[in-house]
């Protein structure tokens, strides 16, 4: 990735294009979460504010991570990719939010062991 944390959109475009070939997969494990996971747990109460849990090193404007760049673009590969659990750390909380098919896994300080395929 270059020496920093976003994506290149050549990168964005190679993820994109491996992701229409294989189209399904059992566990996502990325940094941070897609905008609409972190819009629903601030909606849950699991998240004060987006600003609380922000990251100067994504470049996010206002210091803010709604604005995150690629949690923009994991939202992209969360509505195209099909999966039955995805795994975060960057939001230092330990919760589970279930939506539609799929678990959203926020991680901090519990050790969780990930499930094989069923």
């Amino acid at each position: 990735m270059g020496g920093t944390e976003l994506l290149t959109k050549k990168e964005e475009y190679n993820i994109l294009k491996v992701i229409d070939d294989i189209n399904k997969v059992d566990i996502v494990l990325t940094y941070t979460a897609p905008i609409s996971i972190i819009d629903k747990m601030v909606e849950l109460k699991l998240l004060k504010n987006y600003s609380q849990y922000s990251s100067g090193g994504y470049n996010c404007p206002n210091n803010n991570i709604y604005y995150c760049p690629v949690s923009k673009f994991l939202e992209e590969v969360k509505n195209i990719l099909k999966f039955k659990e995805w795994y975060f750390g960057h939001l230092h909380i330990d919760e589970i939010i279930e939506l539609d098919d799929s678990k959203y896994i926020a991680t901090y300080k519990e050790i969780r062991k990930l499930n094989k395929g069923e």
